[in-house]
């Protein structure tokens, strides 16, 4: 059984061992604790399995080897948490581990998944053999990948869908549940490119100065115009009257 999650036992330890370690980036205990926790009222076990696991580690020993291991759905204690073998039952991981597996175990939809993102969802449904659940919007559905277990059925897709909006998960003609959506929204974050020349003054003055002999080269510039044309008019005259 453990075998199909890469883990097989080794032996029986005998020995009594402390937990002392966290995987405070483990998925299990996100949100879970604020700042890592330096004296913390860790578990001790009096006799444990040793495993060959290839499972993340969530809770491990002072040898680096895990008590609790997994993840994506599935855990594995290597000790029994009897109150005879451990005190994990009165230590404060207790209510976040249980939790967070039992939280684990059906897969609640998001408020809106992204078009081209991975989308996976349990819906808690029973289905007969032949049975397959589908998705709808108006006149366009699909039919996910999925995998049916006693009490739900998980599905799992990434394209389609090829629009937006709100689907609705089916079985047969029933609802069971909607799925929203939506474009990704990098488009509408504030992000502008910076001005390539600027000045940068901290005197009031030199700014209305600089403002002024602007203006006076815009100046400049109507009388080099204008006197062109006065040169012009001056040629001609001079070729159409003059011998």
């Amino acid at each position: 059984f453990l075998g199909n999650w890469g883990t097989r036992i080794t032996q029986i330890m005998e020995s009594a061992a402390k937990v002392t370690t966290i995987a405070y980036n483990h998925p299990l205990y996100s949100n879970v604790f604020a700042k890592r926790v330096e004296n913390f009222q860790f578990p001790d076990v009096a006799k444990r399995l040793q495993v060959s696991t290839r499972l993340a580690p969530v809770l491990a020993y002072q040898n680096g080897e895990s008590f609790l291991a997994g993840g994506d759905g599935f855990y594995l204690f290597t000790a029994s948490l009897d109150a005879g073998n451990t005190n994990f039952q009165g230590s404060p991981l207790i209510v976040p581990t249980l939790y967070g597996i039992g939280k684990e175990s059906l897969k609640l939809p998001q408020l809106y998944y992204l078009l081209g993102s991975q989308v996976r969802v349990d819906v808690a449904v029973s289905l007969a053999e032949d049975e397959i659940l589908k998705i709808v919007q108006d006149d366009y559905e699909f039919i996910p990948r999925q995998q049916a277990f006693a009490n739900k059925v998980n599905l799992s897709f990434s394209e389609p869908p090829d629009r937006d909006g709100i689907f609705a998960i089916l079985s047969k003609q029933d609802t069971l549940r909607y799925l929203s959506v939506n474009y990704p929204r990098e488009e509408s974050l504030q992000q502008y490119d910076p001005v390539p020349d600027y000045a940068v003054t901290d005197s009031l003055d030199a700014v209305f100065d600089r403002i002024e002999n602007q203006g006076r080269i815009t100046t400049l510039w109507k009388w080099f115009v204008i006197l062109a044309l006065v040169f012009i008019l001056a040629e001609v005259f001079i070729q159409k009257f003059l011998p």
